[in-house]
């Protein structure tokens, strides 16, 4: 399981919204403790940025270690809140420095970042207060991998070690399928309610029914399979 180490109203009601598109995946309650899991290899480096008027903005860019290697690499602190605040460094990450900015076309201005050279990255990260996210480009490698790191932290919100595998196809495809997915945690049930799958849905249609996805013996499986 993972611990999102998030303190807002996303985590209070245990539910994280995910919106994909072709190339991307966006959504709301995750944080980067979460989605770190999903980005371990050695294969490459991260450069990052934090900005905003309130330093809430997180952009992490990824680029090959080759293509890394022309820029002089500056670390964190180890006591640097701002960057803390988003959780552990990935590996191999480093400050956003001119010569990288000016290689990336990235320019932050009014609290906002452009990018003009995306083409370079291999991939792009925004995280804005820790918990609303963006990835690109989104692999179906790569979607699988963030779904599973979130399904750990829905494990962490239901206060067990759950086995996903069984769910994890069918999901990726629910969340291809539809403009939003909503993922919320049941403890008292022992259950994962995805609302836009389900059919009927009055005042109290949580009450009278069993969850979307049922956890039994520690494994998961959905209600209608």
């Amino acid at each position: 399981m993972i611990n999102p180490n998030l303190k807002d109203w996303w985590s209070h009601k245990r539910l994280t919204n995910l919106r994909y598109k072709v190339a991307d995946l966006g959504g709301d309650g995750v944080s980067m403790q979460v989605l770190a899991q999903a980005f371990t290899e050695n294969e490459m480096t991260w450069f990052s940025i934090i900005y905003g008027e309130f330093n809430d903005n997180l952009m992490l860019l990824a680029l090959d270690n080759q293509e890394a290697e022309k820029f002089n690499k500056t670390s964190y602190d180890d006591h640097d809140t701002k960057r803390t605040f988003f959780g552990s460094l990935l590996k191999n990450e480093f400050k956003i420095t001119g010569d990288v900015a000016a290689e990336l076309g990235l320019l932050v201005s009014d609290g906002e970042a452009k990018l003009s050279n995306k083409h370079k990255l291999l991939f792009t990260i925004f995280s804005h207060d820790n918990c609303f996210f963006y990835v690109e480009p989104v692999s179906d490698e790569v979607l699988k991998s963030i779904i599973q790191a979130i399904l750990q932290q829905h494990s962490y919100y239901l206060g067990k070690e759950i086995e996903w595998k069984e769910v994890e196809t069918l999901l990726i495809e629910i969340i291809k399928n539809n403009d939003e997915v909503s993922i919320q945690s049941d403890p008292k049930k022992r259950c994962v309610w995805i609302s836009q799958i389900e059919s009927k849905k009055g005042w109290f249609w949580k009450k009278f029914r069993q969850g979307t996805i049922i956890i039994d013996g520690g494994k998961a499986h959905f209600r209608d399979q």
